[in-house]
C-alpha cells in the first residue's frame, strides 16, 4: 500500500471530494490525449492565426502585419490557462487547488515551449517541396533564413508579454469586471446578504496566486532569451525589460494582493529548476545547429559535446545537493532546521557558513 500526505483542509476543492479516484485518473487520461493532440496541431493552429491576421491587415490597409499577427497569437496563449483550469477543475475534477494549478502550470508550459519551436521551424510548405525536389542543400540556407526572420515575431510576443500582460495582472480585470460591470445591474433589494457579501469578494482564482497562470509566461520569456539571444541580440534587452516588469508586478501581487490560504511545500523548485535546465539543454543545441547551419561542422560538434556534458554535470549536481535531500525531508523538520541555523547565525554572525535549504536571515517565527 503506497500513501501521501493529506493535503491542507483550505487545498481541497470540496465539489469534487465524492468523485472515485479511478475516475479521475481516467479522465485525466482521456484530458490528456485531447490535449496531445492539440498540441500536435498546434503549428496548424499558429499558421492559420498568422495567415488570417495577414489577411485582414491587408483587407483593412493596416502597417504592422507581424504585430497583429503576433497580437492575434498572444491573444490565445493568454486563454489557453483558463481552458486548461476548466479541464482540470470541471471535467478531470481533481481533489485539491495544488493539483489543479500543477496541472495547468504543466500544460500552459508546454503550449507555450511549442509555440516558440512551432515558430523557430516555421517555412513555407511549398517552397521546401520545392528546394528538395530541384536542390535539397537549399533547405538548410532556407530554414537559417527563416529562423532569423521570425524572431521579429518573438520579441513582438515578448514585448506584449511585457506590456499587456503583466498590466492585465497588475489591473486585477476579473475583479474590475466583478465591481465595475456586474455590481450596477444588481438589484440589492432582491438579493440575500449572503450574496451581497460575496459581491466583496474576488474572483475565486484571483485569492491566491495560481502559478499556472503566471509561471509559463516567466519560463517562456527565459526560453525566447536564451534562445534567440545569439541570433539577435535585441532579444536580450527585450526580455530583461520583461522581467524587470514581471519581478516589480508579481512581487506587488504576491504580498499585497494574493493570499496563499496553504503551503505548497516548495515544489515549484521543482519546476524552475527543470526548466531552467531544459532551456539550457535547448540553447546549446540551438546554437550548434546555427553553427553547422552557417558551414562549421566540425565547431558545432565540438561546441555540442562540450556544452552538453557541462549542463548535465550541472543538472546531476543540483539534483544530488537539492532535490533528493528536500524530497525526502518534510516541510516541518525543514522549518526547524532554518529556525536553529537561523538563531546560531545570529549569534555567530558566520557570513561563511554553507545554507543549502533557506535563506538563514529569515524570521523563525514565520514558520510557526
Amino acid at each position: 500500500m503506497v500513501t501521501t500526505d493529506a493535503p491542507d483542509p483550505r487545498d481541497i476543492i470540496w465539489s469534487n471530494m465524492c468523485v472515485d479516484y479511478k475516475s479521475i485518473e481516467y479522465r485525466e487520461r482521456i484530458s490528456q490525449f485531447i490535449l496531445l493532440i492539440g498540441l500536435a496541431c498546434w503549428g496548424v493552429v499558429v499558421t492559420w492565426i498568422t495567415s488570417f491576421s495577414r489577411v485582414i491587415a491587408n483587407g483593412f490597409g493596416l502597417p504592422q502585419v507581424a504585430y497583429l499577427q503576433s497580437l492575434a497569437v498572444f491573444l490565445v496563449l493568454l486563454w489557453l490557462p483558463a481552458i486548461f483550469l476548466w479541464f482540470a477543475d470541471r471535467v478531470i475534477r481533481f481533489k485539491s487547488m495544488s493539483q489543479v494549478d500543477e496541472f495547468v502550470m504543466k500544460w500552459s508550459t508546454g503550449y507555450r515551449l511549442a509555440n516558440i519551436f512551432f515558430v523557430f521551424f516555421n517555412i513555407n510548405l511549398i517552397e521546401t517541396i520545392r528546394c528538395f525536389s530541384q536542390n535539397p542543400q537549399q533547405i538548410w540556407i532556407i530554414l537559417s533564413n527563416g529562423i532569423v526572420r521570425q524572431s521579429t515575431f518573438l520579441i513582438n510576443l515578448v514585448i506584449q508579454a511585457a506590456g499587456q500582460e503583466t498590466m492585465l495582472q497588475l489591473l486585477q480585470w476579473r475583479s474590475l469586471i466583478k465591481q465595475a460591470v456586474k455590481r450596477p445591474l444588481i438589484d440589492v433589494n432582491s438579493k440575500s446578504r449572503r450574496y451581497l457579501d460575496s459581491m466583496k469578494e474576488p474572483p475565486l482564482y484571483e485569492r491566491s496566486f495560481v502559478f499556472g497562470f503566471y509561471a509559463p509566461t516567466l519560463t517562456y520569456c527565459l526560453m525566447i532569451g536564451m534562445m534567440f539571444g545569439f541570433i539577435c541580440p535585441l532579444m536580450l534587452g527585450v526580455c530583461a525589460i520583461y522581467f524587470w516588469i514581471a519581478s516589480k508586478i508579481n512581487t506587488h501581487n504576491a504580498l499585497f494582493v494574493y493570499r496563499q490560504p496553504f503551503e505548497s511545500g516548495g515544489i515549484r523548485f521543482y519546476y524552475w529548476s527543470r526548466m531552467t535546465l531544459v532551456t539550457c539543454y535547448c540553447s546549446v543545441m540551438i546554437f550548434a545547429g546555427m553553427l553547422a547551419f552557417k558551414k562549421y561542422p566540425n565547431m558545432a560538434i565540438c561546441f555540442l559535446l562540450v556544452m552538453i556534458f557541462i549542463v548535465y554535470l550541472v543538472d546531476k549536481a543540483i539534483t544530488r545537493r537539492f532535490v533528493i535531500h528536500s524530497l525526502e525531508l518534510p516541510i516541518k523538520l525543514v522549518a526547524e532546521e532554518v529556525a536553529l541555523i537561523s538563531d546560531s547565525n545570529v549569534s555567530t554572525q558566520n557570513e561563511e557558513a554553507n545554507f543549502i535549504y533557506r535563506n538563514p536571515v529569515l524570521n523563525p517565527k514565520s514558520w510557526q
